[in-house]
């Protein structure tokens, strides 16, 4: 079983890119219509108490659990960065924090 880690990034861009990773995973798993449960069995979770935490800002996941994730999600963990990248570029462009 791959648990998350309470440790959050202590750089500010780290943590903001980190966030960003996590709003992209999340909402690409709504778009594929999975469930946190389905998520977390899929990941060797008997419960879907990690990927909750993990959505909901309050652990980071580990590199190995992230790449786990991705998989769940037919993702490239690489790609999944991009997006994230992408998407707080968007929003600096648009001058939100």
């Amino acid at each position: 079983m791959i648990t998350g880690v309470r440790n959050r990034p202590t750089d500010a861009r780290d943590s903001l890119l980190a966030e960003d990773l996590i709003r992209v995973l999340t909402q690409r798993r709504r778009n594929l219509s999975l469930t946190r449960a389905r998520v977390a069995q899929f990941m060797g979770h008997e419960t879907p108490a990690a990927i909750t935490a993990w959505e909901t800002g309050h652990r980071y996941p580990r590199i190995d659990a992230l790449i786990a994730w991705c998989r769940v999600l037919r993702w490239d963990l690489t790609d999944a960065i991009r997006a994230a990248t992408d998407r707080r570029d968007a929003i600096a462009r648009r001058g939100r924090p």
